[in-house]
């Protein structure tokens, strides 16, 4: 799941928003000769989720659901437009479940991925010694789609769902932070970072068994947490914010509240993207 930001930040740069309604509903999707059955974590379906919420909670079906809209093809590019070069030999045959992890690829590449966003996706190098040789800085995704996904992963109110409130995700100051947990607790991973450091945990049994029951918040996520509280001697500054403007969402339908809309919240929108209906989902008496 660690690999799930990087698709979320392109499906911004190809008109989603923060607000676009993904379907967190078990459905078959297309895969070679046969179907392809992914499932959550938690073994429920959400229904209609905002993108927001959708990332922020790791829903794997409202995943499948953004991937399927990107197309299948553009998948294996984003990745390597990324810097992510997964570890299988053909590459362009990777399926939809490569959105959530579904491919063998390395910590190194992972970490390098979200310098990206780090960098308000500029793309830069990682370097294991100061006078290494480093890439030139490209624009990976926009500056407006880096910021709203770095901002999705500090938000600790809407990964409460799935994560609850002040887990080992939430530090005294701001940092953005995705976990993944791999099939049958083989592994797992968290990265994230503030505005001056990242940092990049893996966490398993070298032998590849099973460990069972730790996941990536309790796992590689507490490690996460407890190296970036000891590297931090103080608080680092906010963590940039995207441009736009903010507009009032509904929370079922995305759109901008009507007066039978039982719940809502402010949303960032880049210019021009903003809802321009008002929800027609709630109607007096109820849905």
């Amino acid at each position: 799941s660690t690999l799930k930001p990087l698709f979320y930040a392109a499906a911004l740069d190809h008109n989603m928003t923060p607000a676009t309604v993904l379907y967190d509903v078990a459905r078959p999707f297309a895969a070679g000769r046969g179907q392809y059955l992914p499932r959550n974590f938690d073994g429920r379906q959400h229904g209609p989720v905002l993108l927001r919420d959708a990332l922020a909670n790791s829903y794997n079906l409202a995943s499948v659901d953004l991937a399927a809209r990107l197309g299948v093809g553009a998948l294996p590019g984003i990745l390597r437009d990324f810097g992510v070069l997964p570890l299988q030999v053909d590459q362009d045959a990777l399926g939809l479940g490569v959105i959530l992890g579904g491919v063998d690829v390395t910590l190194w590449d992972v970490a390098t991925a979200y310098l990206t966003l780090a960098r308000s996706g500029v793309a830069g190098s990682l370097r294991l010694r100061e006078d290494a040789p480093t890439v030139a800085p490209r624009q990976v995704v926009s500056v407006g789609s880096a910021r709203n996904i770095t901002n999705i992963l500090m938000d600790d109110v809407a990964r409460s769902r799935a994560f609850g409130r002040q887990s080992a995700l939430a530090l005294p100051f701001e940092a953005a932070v995705k976990t993944g947990t791999s099939k049958d607790f083989r592994d797992n991973w968290a990265v994230g970072y503030s505005s001056r450091y990242l940092v990049a945990v893996w966490a398993g049994d070298f032998s590849g068994r099973s460990m069972t029951g730790v996941s990536g918040v309790t796992g590689a996520g507490l490690l996460w947490h407890r190296m970036m509280r000891s590297i931090h001697d103080q608080d680092p500054p906010p963590l940039p914010r995207p441009a736009g403007v903010m507009r009032p969402v509904c929370l079922l339908s995305g759109m901008t509240p009507g007066p039978f809309c039982s719940g809502a919240r402010q949303e960032m929108f880049a210019q021009g993207s903003a809802p321009q209906h008002t929800c027609t989902v709630h109607q007096a008496g109820g849905v």
